[in-house]
């Protein structure tokens, strides 16, 4: 994930299944440029010994710092989410 993407739409993935799972967010859409109201669309993968696989949304729990700045849905299929940016932030990381 390049730096600027990191910094502005960090959030924290936890997968119910596994503590030791690697998580990677690929990103569907043009991230930038940064408004209030756009859906990015975006999927996650697990890192396995077979290689990686596609996480369905639901299985996933999604935090945000600041609290608020977006709004994270499942999108059309199960393992697509959908992040609505609620409000831009700047600052700290």
């Amino acid at each position: 994930m390049k730096p600027a993407l990191a910094v502005a739409l960090a959030f924290v993935l936890s997968a119910a299944a596994s503590a030791q799972t690697q998580l990677e967010i690929k990103f569907l859409d043009e991230v930038k440029p940064l408004t209030v109201g756009k859906d990015i669309r975006f999927e996650v993968y697990a890192s396995n010994p077979g290689g990686k696989s596609k996480m369905a949304i639901e299985q996933l729990e999604f935090t945000q710092e600041p609290a608020g700045w977006a709004q994270i849905t499942p999108g059309e299929d199960a393992v697509t989410g959908v992040i609505t940016l609620k409000k831009l932030v700047s600052g700290g990381g």
